[in-house]
């Protein structure tokens, strides 16, 4: 009815399968995955709020590649059409909507980074960020928390001789509660992961994302390590 605010409900699922973004004719998918779900979506027009329950994303693969123009694939897609100059009629106010999810989900996760600084791979069977809120009209990004599981980053540099190659396997990481307009009490951060199968690695330590000095504090072991150099 006039006057009353605009609102859309589904307390219910949305689920999309198996999704394809090609970048380029040929190439191989920028990003697909095999499953996305929402649950308990709630958008308010008229306060430009949307909330969600949980977001499910599964099975996803990403291919970032450098172009002849040594800019990336991934670039073009997240460039914003300029604004128009000159006369004509005054422009729309900015959006100034703010999303807050209950649980984000990332599962069963690759990428593959061709040309970028060598040639890369990452995999994770989860990455969870625990309530994550984004507020435009403030450029504020929270959580409660962050954790990825069973995380592994391969490294390979074939123009070097003998080629550089290294792996990390068995990535665990925790990033607690942070804002990233500031908070009083430091986000601690954990590290633990294993280098080429048998070395250690364990990084430990607080910070603030929108201080002046990133990290507070910080404390990292590396044990059984063979470094190449370049």
């Amino acid at each position: 009815s006039k006057g009353s605010p605009t609102t859309v409900l589904h307390d219910g699922m949305l689920a999309v399968q198996s999704l394809r973004v090609v970048d380029a004719p040929g190439a191989r998918p920028l990003l697909r995955f095999t499953g996305l779900a929402l649950k308990g979506l709630h958008v308010d027009v008229e306060r430009q709020r949307v909330e969600a329950d949980s977001v499910l994303l599964d099975g996803a693969t990403a291919v970032v590649r450098r172009l002849a123009d040594k800019s990336l694939n991934i670039e073009h897609l997240l460039k914003l059409p300029r604004k128009p100059s000159g006369g004509g009629a005054s422009a729309a106010p900015p959006a100034r909507w703010d999303i807050v999810v209950g649980d984000v989900r990332l599962t069963d996760f690759s990428a593959e980074l061709q040309q970028v600084f060598g040639q890369e791979a990452v995999t994770w069977k989860e990455l969870r960020i625990g309530r994550p809120e984004f507020r435009m009209d403030s450029r504020d990004a929270s959580a409660t928390e962050i954790t990825l599981q069973a995380g592994r980053l391969s490294f390979a540099d074939p123009s070097q001789q003998p080629p550089v190659r290294l792996s990390v396997t068995d990535l665990a990481v925790r990033i607690g509660a942070f804002s990233l307009r500031g908070s009083a009490d430091p986000t601690p951060v954990k590290i633990e992961a294993r280098i080429d199968e048998s070395g250690r690695l364990q990084i430990t330590g607080e910070g603030n994302p929108a201080g002046a000095h990133r990290l507070a504090t910080v404390q990292g072991e590396l044990d059984n390590v063979n470094l190449v150099p370049f």
